[in-house]
């Protein structure tokens, strides 16, 4: 039997015999059917204790009953689950971003070999392998090759935003295969599609390192001011940048320095404060080179 059925039955008997002591013609008809039966349990007074007795029965089995119940049931659920404490978030790991001038004019304007371009290309290679922590996502960017009539078409996404070990061997073949080279070159409209490559990227976090190696300004479409915006915007979503700006050769003509100059103002203006370097000559380019390691790797 349950304690469930057991209260019931022990409910049950109480109030019978509560109710029988409490009316006593009820009990006058039980005595005529059976007088020898109410003449055993004459006396009121015992009935009366009788069913004290079996009322405090009842209440210490419904008590007995409700802790048997209550310590059988499953703990709630506050008591299950512990309070976990939150644990502070990974550090995340910074982004790296190489645009590469791979136009006609980053060859031997330094009057030795190698061309500006190789050494740019074997610093590339050499960096991004040697890259911390491991792991960490690489991308690179060329401008200044290209087919088609327009020169806004003369950059593209070399090697999208990957895991470095997975690019590592892709650096090194995209880099000594750049075929059709331009002598125009779109450096801001290299800098505006790499922030769109990095914006179309979901979970980025940490610090977005955008190197640039370039042989000097935009002769193609300049609109530094458009540059500046689209990496405002990407700032602006929470993502900061650091930029660094290696320019491998004297620039003679001043539109080329007025048209650098512009560009590089608008990001000081916008609070990105770019490191520059302006060589002219192979031996000043390797320091750069070599400063603009330091800084990547800390």
């Amino acid at each position: 039997m349950t304690a469930f059925g057991l209260v019931l039955l022990t409910v049950g008997g109480s109030l019978t015999v509560t109710a029988l002591a409490l009316f006593p013609k009820a009990w006058g008809r039980v005595a005529e059917a059976r007088p020898e039966w109410w003449h055993a349990f004459r006396f009121r007074p015992v009935i009366g204790c009788l069913a004290a007795a079996l009322g405090a029965t009842t209440s210490l089995s419904l008590s007995a009953t409700v802790g048997a119940a209550s310590s059988s049931s499953p703990p709630s659920t506050s008591e299950q689950t512990p309070v976990s404490t939150p644990k502070t978030p990974l550090a995340k790991t910074p982004t790296y971003y190489f645009i590469l001038d791979s136009s006609l004019r980053m060859d031997s304007r330094l009057g030795r070999q190698p061309t500006e371009l190789t050494v740019a290309r074997e610093w590339l290679v050499r960096q991004h392998n040697q890259l911390t922590p491991s792991g960490t996502l690489t991308a690179l960017r060329t401008f200044g090759d290209g087919s088609g009539p327009d020169c806004l078409e003369w950059t593209g996404l070399k090697i999208p935003l990957r895991e470095q070990r997975r690019n590592a061997r892709s650096f090194s073949a995209t880099l000594t295969d750049l075929a059709r080279r331009r002598v125009l070159a779109p450096l801001d409209k290299a800098i505006i599609d790499a922030i769109g490559d990095i914006e179309q990227r979901r979970g980025l976090g940490g610090t977005i390192k955008l190197v640039v190696i370039t042989g000097g300004y935009d002769t193609c479409w300049n609109d530094p001011f458009r540059a500046r915006s689209t990496m405002q915007s990407l700032r602006d979503s929470g993502i900061s940048i650091e930029t660094y700006i290696v320019v491998a050769g004297a620039i003679n003509d001043e539109t080329g320095k007025r048209h650098l100059d512009r560009l590089l103002s608008a990001l000081r203006q916008a609070g990105f404060n770019p490191s520059d370097f302006i060589t002219t000559n192979q031996d000043q380019l390797l320091q750069a080179l070599s400063t603009v390691s330091h800084k990547l790797n800390p």
